[in-house]
């Protein structure tokens, strides 16, 4: 239904904040604002993965509808791969150069963002490894299992963030959205896998060579 994925759009956007919202109530205004350059920076890991969502969501959605699951299954196998690659070298950056990766973009005076970046890191990593979980629920009609998954994250996180913040900063607030985006990805997966039989995780079966994706990507019906 046209509400359930509007409730299901509005969550993602509202757990995505989360993190950044708790962790202004429970620390100070200088550690809040460390932590939201964290956010901001580890979103530029979501890049890659969001276009290809995108790009292939669409290709999923109409195998899916026609029963082509060998199809679907190799769709999310290339898309799992590709998601992966394209997060890992930000990840590898981010380990490598956090630091100076967050005073060049933000100045020195952000330098306390850096080991939330990294979790934060590590959690869109997490998310490429799953693969197109959360986009073929919902094109494999599965929304309202999206919005369960997503009210129960954002349940671990205010729970955890309650618990450790106040003692533990900021980066126990991104280990709270690194257990968060767990939760989810790991609940969107088996809901795929439970409903469809599909697998989305990178080490899916086979993925379709780059010349069929774009084929796909092409076809209007």
């Amino acid at each position: 239904a046209t509400w359930t994925l509007g409730l299901v759009s509005g969550l993602q956007i509202f757990s995505g904040e989360l993190g950044v919202v708790l962790v202004g109530m429970l620390r100070s205004e200088a550690e809040t604002g460390a932590y939201k350059v964290a956010v901001t920076a580890a979103a530029l890991g979501r890049i890659g993965y969001g276009a290809i969502a995108v790009a292939l969501g669409a290709a999923v959605a109409r195998l899916y509808s026609r029963g082509g699951r060998d199809q679907v299954q190799k769709v999310l196998g290339a898309a799992a791969w590709g998601s992966t690659l394209v997060t890992l070298p930000f990840l590898l950056i981010v380990l490598a150069g956090g630091r100076p990766l967050v005073a060049f973009l933000y100045g020195d005076a952000y330098s306390d963002a850096t080991a939330p970046l990294v979790i934060l890191a590590l959690a869109q990593a997490l998310t490429s490894y799953f693969g197109l979980a959360a986009t073929t629920l919902g094109m494999t009609g599965h929304e309202r299992d999206c919005v369960k998954w997503r009210l129960l994250s954002s349940a671990v996180n205010c729970a955890i963030s309650i618990a450790f913040v106040p003692a533990y900063g900021i980066v126990a607030g991104a280990i709270a959205q690194l257990l968060a985006t767990a939760v989810w990805n790991a609940g969107f997966w088996w809901t795929v896998r439970v409903h469809t039989g599909l697998d989305t995780r990178f080490r899916a079966s086979r993925a379709l060579g780059a010349g069929q994706i774009l084929r796909l990507l092409r076809e209007k019906t």
